[in-house]
């Protein structure tokens, strides 16, 4: 009999009035799935499948498995499609677990886990808001992996696992965390979300930084947390791995592509719904692969938070921040993507000392583009332009403001080009299960975004033509989660299955960092500044700009314009060299 978790006997259920035996009069008509099995063979284990049954309800059927919590009530039941229908006879019934011939009702499911001689059937996920992973069978964008068993270690809404590469490019030994989601099918594409961590920090901090190992909004994407090179435990985003650097032999935009290959050969990826996200350094990475001919065809989405998008201009020629050309990166002479529909949304508070809002010359070689300027850039190099429209967003933070800007409207592609202005948050990302000051929800807002910008038709490309490095074989895992070294010396397994060799996969990555092509973007006319000086008003707690003037003598009008503050940034006079 399946257990009832949470009370000692049955009879102490029965006393609380818990229904632990219930008749189902529970009469359908319909037409189950032809493949639905009676029940799950000796050797099945984890997700095998998404069936309809007689009633016309789709379960998510998980051999050897259990969830939690404990059932409210059970009914007997002799197959999977008898405790399929049984549960939609129970009100309230999101999934049900057959033991034997008991079949026990769960009206809230929160985790799935390993256990003998039972089966989880889940009747939906958890956020129903989000589209189910594509069958592979017929998918253009599902990846060489799909129908490959998950490595050793790894199971559905398990524990996160530690694997170590070796990245062909630089010879470096490269770590970081998997995490499979609640929902994972080795026969459905799933998301893939590469997620990079802030300078001086790791996988495991960025895993939960993020929240994006729960399932409550990432039901269905595997996630890889990547720890940065080090120490100092860095990425190439950071001046101090742009060439002359005392890391310029890291190789972050190489070892990404490897890492994609790596894992659309492992797993059942879906390779047009692949999403970058990253804070601080992390989040400047994030610019880097946006910016690289290949990267920013072969992820999808973009969203970096509170990012050291360091432009590839010195700070020593004391340039503009809010006119300059943020064009490069301190390991690009441009920014180059290989398309001009680059969805890239960005979170940043306007207290941010560490990548300051409003730009900055002294925190390194490089200089900061001001956010807003950047954000703009951004727009107009893929030929949305600069105007963008407003909305103040709510928060139950009192005092904090929140306005998102989106581009993109007078090109049908409204929020293409996204930024969130948090007033008055510091350098951290936003989410309020783990600091209630937190003004939104950075990782529900990212996984929303990447949904919604997602376009299930288009094919991306992950080879360039010079191609030269297969596939790496599947990685091994080294530690747990509970790890948070970047250090690890574990070489990269040579046993792999069958899916992810390189004699049956086309994937293949180049060794090469992408630099010299033309820029693409447009230019504005040219723009001067005079008199800036900045204060803060620490009774109102808010930061203003006096006397800042920009002088556009080509315009027919308008020749001096004043911003006071932060939420005039977006202006139709502001343009960049």
């Amino acid at each position: 009999m399946a257990r009832l978790r949470g009370f000692r006997s049955l009879a102490q259920a029965i006393t609380l009035g818990f229904l632990v035996r219930a008749t189902i009069a529970q009469s359908c008509t319909g037409t189950a799935s032809s493949g639905l099995p009676a029940t799950c063979g000796a050797s099945q284990s984890g997700n095998i499948g998404t069936y309809t049954d007689a009633c016309g309800s789709n379960y998510t059927i998980f051999c050897s498995s259990d969830s939690q919590p404990g059932p409210v009530g059970t009914a007997t039941a002799l197959t999977i499609q008898a405790c399929m229908q049984a549960c939609d006879g129970y009100s309230g019934c999101v999934a049900a677990v057959l033991q034997g011939s008991t079949c026990s009702f769960k009206t809230q499911l929160t985790t799935i886990s390993t256990a003998a001689n039972s089966i989880v059937l889940v009747k939906y996920a958890p956020n129903p808001a989000y589209p189910s992973p594509v069958p592979a069978a017929s998918y253009v964008n599902a990846s060489t992996g799909c129908g490959s068993a998950l490595p050793a270690g790894l199971s559905p809404y398990g524990q996160s696992v530690r694997y170590s590469i070796i990245s062909p490019a630089d010879g470096l030994n490269r770590t970081y965390l998997v995490k499979i989601p609640q929902y994972y099918s080795a026969n459905a594409a799933s998301p893939l979300i590469l997620a990079f961590p802030g300078h001086g920090s790791s996988a495991a901090a960025i895993e939960q930084l993020t929240g994006l190992s729960g399932s409550s909004y990432n039901s269905y994407g595997i996630v890889v947390y990547v720890d940065p090179y080090g120490p100092p435990g860095g990425f190439e985003s950071d001046p101090d791995y742009a060439p002359g650097g005392i890391e310029s032999s890291v190789n972050d935009i190489s070892f990404v592509k490897n890492l994609i290959a790596n894992m659309t050969a492992s797993f059942c990826i879906d390779t047009g719904a692949i999403m970058a996200t990253g804070h601080d350094n992390g989040g400047g990475l994030v610019n880097v692969l946006a910016c690289d001919p290949v990267t920013s065809i072969s992820i999808a989405v973009f969203a970096p938070n509170s990012a050291a998008v360091y432009s590839g201009i010195l700070s020593s020629t004391n340039p503009n921040v809010f006119t300059m050309r943020p064009l490069g990166t301190p390991v690009q002479g441009n920014c180059t993507p290989g398309r001009n529909n680059v969805p890239i949304i960005e979170f940043h508070g306007t207290n941010d000392n560490s990548i300051p809002y409003l730009g900055s010359i002294t925190q390194a070689s490089y200089a900061l583009p001001a956010i807003p300027h950047w954000v703009q850039a951004w727009s107009v190099r893929q030929g949305y332009g600069n105007a963008s429209i407003s909305t103040n967003i709510a928060t139950t933070v009192q005092g904090d403001s929140v306005t998102m800007f989106q581009f993109g409207g007078n090109s049908g592609a409204l929020g293409i080009v996204t930024h969130y202005q948090l007033g008055n948050w510091t350098h951290n990302w936003p989410n309020p299960g783990i600091d209630n000051t937190a003004p939104i929800n950075a990782g529900l807002l990212a996984m929303n975004y990447m949904y919604t910008f997602t376009n299930y038709t288009r094919t991306p490309v992950f080879n360039p033509p010079n191609s030269t490095v297969g596939v790496l074989p599947t990685a091994s895992p080294t530690s747990s989660t509970t790890s948070s070294s970047s250090t690890s010396s574990s070489s990269t397994s040579s046993s792999s299955t069958s899916s992810s060799s390189t004699s049956s996969s086309s994937i293949s990555t180049s060794v090469s960092t992408s630099s010299g092509s033309s820029a693409t973007s447009g230019t504005g006319s040219s723009l001067s500044t005079s008199n800036v000086i900045h204060y803060r008003d620490h009774e109102c707690d808010r930061h203003y700009i006096s006397k800042q003037y920009f002088h556009q003598p080509d315009w027919d009008t308008h020749n001096d314009y004043y911003y006071d503050n932060y939420s005039n940034f977006f202006s139709p006079y502001d343009r960049y060299d």
